[in-house]
């Protein structure tokens, strides 16, 4: 098993090489230059050449390349212009915030999403069944920004019970910060609940249908046992894929979800970034938010094991 995680992790090392390169190439087409954030249209020609000689902005596409991952190897991230601190010191600062959101909403697509799929299965063809399936289809279509919108509306603006945005942390108020990263968790967790949803119904129905279902059955094992231990644990193998790609959806989803509820998490910084043309914030972001989803993606395989019998046979 060490072998087959050692193989994932260096099989993500390409991903990230191709991410650094895509995240430099991108902002050579991004029109403006970070220089006029910085400067009034008063600046004379040679104080925005020696703007951008402090910035490194003044060499060929080629040395800023080679600058750039010469500070990666270092483990710099760079400088961020418009805030003055380093981006990895930024990125930091405002990842748990963006990790809870993900993870809370993770939770929430996760037990909602197997729950209903079970169910779903269970009562196939039943009036329960086509109203799990209609409301997973609504879930899909709507956008985030829409559905959170919605939410604020009814639970804030109508209800009064939850507030429209802003971030209380943990540390300083437990309940603030349940109810600040309530509506924003449900919002984001919404379209892979039902995505979720859709894919345990799939899944069970196959697996409810095998052989040794029946046999289970026939030994005179419990509805409960047939259902949870010899159906639902099988049909989570798919389920684990989806939730692989599901969290990489939550994450760069958060970005908008941020902006909707004012919280200060990593996809703010990015959004700011790119804005206001801040280079290293975008490349620094862009880089760490693709390293967070090639870890999953490598923890999801190392679940696979840990479901799948035959592939910890194959990685033995």
């Amino acid at each position: 098993m060490l072998r087959f995680i050692a193989l994932r992790l260096l099989g993500a090392l390409p991903v990230l090489l191709a991410v650094s390169l895509i995240s430099f190439g991108v902002i050579w087409f991004v029109p403006g230059d970070p220089v006029s954030s910085l400067l009034d249209a008063s600046a004379t020609p040679e104080e925005i050449r020696q703007v951008r000689a402090q910035l490194g902005l003044d060499g060929s596409p080629l040395d800023q390349l080679a600058a750039y991952y010469g500070r990666l190897l270092r483990g710099d991230l760079g400088q961020s212009i418009l805030l003055g601190q380093p981006v990895a010191e930024a990125i930091i600062e405002r990842l748990p915030i963006t990790l809870a959101l993900t993870v809370l909403s993770m939770a929430i697509a996760l037990s909602s999403g197997i729950a209903l799929g079970v169910v779903a299965a269970v009562k196939r063809g039943s009036r329960l069944d086509q109203a799990v399936m209609g409301a997973s289809l609504v879930g899909l279509s709507l956008p985030d920004f829409w559905f959170g919108l919605v939410l604020v509306f009814l639970f804030s603006v109508a209800l009064g019970w939850l507030p429209t945005g802003g971030y209380v942390p943990l540390t300083e108020d437990p309940w603030g910060w349940t109810q600040s990263m309530l509506l924003p968790a449900f919002t984001l967790g919404t379209s892979q609940m039902a995505l979720v949803a859709r894919m345990t119904r799939s899944s069970m129905l196959e697996v409810l249908g095998q052989d040794y279902i029946r046999t289970a059955r026939a030994k005179g094992a419990s509805p409960v046992a047939v259902l949870l231990r010899h159906g639902l644990r099988n049909a989570l193998v798919p389920v684990v894929t989806v939730a692989g790609l599901s969290f990489g959806l939550l994450l760069s989803g958060a970005v908008v979800v941020e902006l909707v509820f004012s919280l200060p998490g990593m996809g703010r910084l990015i959004i700011g970034g790119v804005l206001r043309r801040d280079y290293p914030v975008i490349q620094g972001g862009l880089l760490f938010s693709a390293a967070i989803f090639v870890l999953v993606n490598v923890a999801v395989d190392i679940l696979y094991g840990v479901l799948d019998p035959k592939v910890r046979a194959r990685a033995a």
